[in-house]
């Protein structure tokens, strides 16, 4: 019978890609081929940011050496480019909220294939301002940080709290960390001490926030606080 009520749904509600809207053969695809995934390839084991062709892959890269992070390492689904980018873009300003949902599901797929992801106490979304979420009808960070937790069947805990702040696109690495340092403090109801958590965002691009997220769960006593990305 799933076949049958899949071809049924697939004819009554067609199918389309979640980057560029064309048509689709089945419900189960989400990105058509001109919009596939780009993985992170060679990328630093701490921030994650991609590095080129037979570049070394230590725990610090060029970019973060020197710079202490509060988080450990980071999982992303992806670079933030072609159809992941597109993707994010639609569910973030044109109202796609399913897109988060597939961006969700196969986010916490790619984390539970990951060694570690056993040791996760707890996952943590990154704060959205009232006025983001307002805006775009939901906070993309807890809706992704919701099919994680799912997955790895652990507790989502909401233990950040934000102020606003003005966008950070458009910034460059100092004036990102200016914009968020002080930005997020924990909630009063957190119990993060002696806990691993995960730290989940929809898109990581020079790790202010995350690291500045980071370092107030680790002065309230978290133990490790890692980072999961749908791109990076």
């Amino acid at each position: 019978m799933l076949p049958v009520l899949s071809a049924l749904t697939d004819l009554l509600y067609p199918p389309s890609c979640w980057a560029c809207g064309s048509s689709l053969e089945r419900q189960a695809q989400a990105l058509c081929g001109a919009c596939a995934l780009v993985p992170l390839g060679e990328a630093c084991r701490r921030c994650g940011e991609p590095q080129g062709p037979g570049a070394s892959t230590m725990e610090d890269c060029d970019t973060c050496r020197g710079r202490p992070l509060a988080f450990s390492r980071v999982a992303a689904l992806g670079r933030y480019e072609g159809g992941l980018r597109r993707a994010v873009q639609r569910a973030k300003f044109e109202g796609e909220l399913g897109a988060w949902a597939w961006m969700g599901k196969a986010l916490a797929d790619h984390v539970a294939a990951l060694p570690w992801a056993g040791e996760v106490d707890a996952v943590v979304p990154v704060p959205s301002t009232w006025r983001a979420r307002l805006a775009r009808g939901a906070n993309p960070a807890a809706l992704l940080a919701g099919a994680v937790s799912r997955r790895l069947e652990r507790p989502r805990r909401p233990w950040l709290l934000r102020r606003p702040t003005p966008p950070q696109v458009g910034l460059g690495r100092r004036e990102r960390l200016a914009n968020v340092e002080g930005a997020f403090r924990i909630s009063p109801e957190a119990t993060p001490s002696g806990l691993r958590l995960l730290l989940v965002d929809d898109v990581m691009t020079t790790g202010a926030t995350v690291d500045v997220c980071a370092r107030a769960l680790k002065a309230a006593g978290a133990l490790r606080v890692d980072v999961a990305v749908a791109a990076r």
